[in-house]
């Protein structure tokens, strides 16, 4: 086991080099970036100068190896439009994420999961059928286009909530659905394929042909065991949604990393946008790593192969 944590650990540092490396050299793609800090009207001087101040004009492996130790250290640079550390401006941020991406989560799991279990139970009914358009649409629907239409139905026709910002729980049910919704379907749909197979298992059929009741053989039984990979899903999509929420922050003025990321790119802030790009990558490479290394417990075979 142990050889197998190794070797899993070794693999996700590997993916994290490359992932900062990768993210380094993205402010080089867009041109230099001293040319597009300075001004329009700057002259070759200044704009000499910019890359000195901004050691730009060192060897690419120097930047580099300043930029991983600095990150080792949680020093990612001083933010070019805000004038502050970029950590401190991610820390101000990410809670805002977190609430957001929780309140996302928990609707996913409230509606998704009852619905695909209820879906298996009742296979080839009518709320069967329910539960597959349900997923259907909720994966094909674009998060963009649905929380502009609760913005239309809850905001201004109904006007029963706030467009925009952060205040009372209210604000944060709408950017939640919309950013849920996806969620929700994905979850539904494994749900429902998780329950079918076990339902079909012998130990179900055991336990109702020794009388047990019908609640007490979905629930203690079936849901069980069918939760496994319900459970692997919701971990791994929380992580992604940590990264994931930049349109929905963006459409309902949600003060998180998601609209933060967007404000950077727009104002040519790169230390901010690759400090994000690289903290929230990294989440999901160990997010990774810590399922891959509980499957290894869970399942003996998986870590001897």
């Amino acid at each position: 086991m142990q050889r197998y944590i190794l070797i899993r650990v070794a693999q996700a540092l590997l993916c994290v080099v490359g992932i900062s490396i990768i993210v380094f050299l993205l402010s080089y793609l867009s041109g230099d970036p001293a040319v597009l800090l300075a001004p329009r009207d700057a002259s070759k001087a200044q704009v000499e100068e910019i890359r000195h101040q901004l050691g730009l004009d060192k060897p690419i492996y120097e930047q580099y190896w300043k930029y991983v130790s600095g990150a080792v250290r949680g020093d990612f640079g001083e933010s070019l439009r805000w004038k502050t550390p970029v950590m401190k401006i991610f820390l101000e941020r990410f809670p805002n994420t977190i609430q957001l991406a929780l309140a996302a989560m928990a609707l996913a799991l409230v509606i998704g999961v009852p619905t695909g279990v209820l879906s298996a139970v009742k296979a080839g009914t009518w709320f069967d059928s329910f539960g597959k358009v349900f997923a259907f649409v909720g994966q094909a629907a674009p998060s963009f286009w649905l929380g502009t239409m609760l913005i239309l139905l809850f905001s201004v026709t109904l006007r029963l909530l706030p467009t925009s910002g952060m205040g009372s729980w209210r604000n944060i049910l709408m950017p939640a659905f919309a950013l849920g919704w996806y969620l929700m379907a994905a979850l539904t749909r494994m749900s429902r394929s998780a329950m079918l197979d076990v339902l079909d298992s012998e130990y179900i059929k055991m336990a109702r042909i020794k009388g047990v009741p019908e609640v007490w053989v979905i629930l203690k039984h079936a849901l069980r065991n069918a939760a496994i990979p319900v459970v692997t899903l919701s971990a791994m999509q929380f992580v992604a949604l940590l990264g994931g929420t930049a349109i929905i922050e963006m459409i309902f003025n949600w003060p998180g990393v998601g609209k933060l990321i967007v404000d950077a790119i727009f104002a040519r802030d790169y230390p901010v946008v690759q400090t994000i790009v690289l903290i929230t990558s990294s989440m999901v490479v160990f997010a990774n790593l810590l399922v891959d290394i509980l499957y290894g417990y869970i399942d003996p075979r998986i870590r001897y192969q």
